[in-house]
């Protein structure tokens, strides 16, 4: 799988940096999911989601059009394998804690079909510190690496 066959994105945590990094693929045009514990959760990304976009309208980055077309690319869930089953390309936002990072990469790569990417936004651990039991060893990477080697291939 390439990044042209990326059609469906999934973000695992919704805080911060996981709505964040669901508005950035929604306003690529991407349709995501963010995943998280409960609905309170989902529903203050959202909200959070959509200050932000509003925001970006009012600097003059985005129309009020691509701000709406991006929320409206936005779902919500709280049923892991329902993401999982739905996205080629899944970036966990969790709390930065080694077993907590491994116990989802692990469960996720054994609910993601064969072809799905799964890539940390940790900041601050070792991708091989909790990546080390997935199967599919080439089907993730830490999102530095992605960000590098994204770069590269712009050029």
């Amino acid at each position: 799988m390439g990044v042209n066959d990326i059609q469906r994105v999934g973000v695992v945590g919704s805080g911060l940096m996981g709505h964040g990094i669901a508005l950035a693929f929604a306003m690529g045009g991407y349709p995501v999911t963010m995943c998280d514990l409960d609905d309170e959760r989902l529903l203050r990304a959202m909200r959070d989601a959509s200050a932000t976009a509003t925001l970006f309208v009012e600097e003059g980055l985005i129309t009020a059009e691509e701000a709406e077309a991006a929320i409206g690319r936005l779902l919500t869930t709280t049923d892991l394998a329902e993401l999982a089953a739905t996205s080629d390309f899944i970036t966990e936002a969790i709390v930065e804690r080694s077993e907590d990072k491994r116990a989802l990469f692990n469960k996720l790569d054994e609910l993601c079909p064969p072809h799905t990417i799964i890539v940390s936004n940790t900041s601050s651990l070792v991708l091989s510190d909790f990546g080390s039991d997935v199967k599919r060893q080439d089907r993730i990477a830490g999102d530095a690496l992605l960000r590098a080697t994204g770069d590269r291939a712009r050029r």
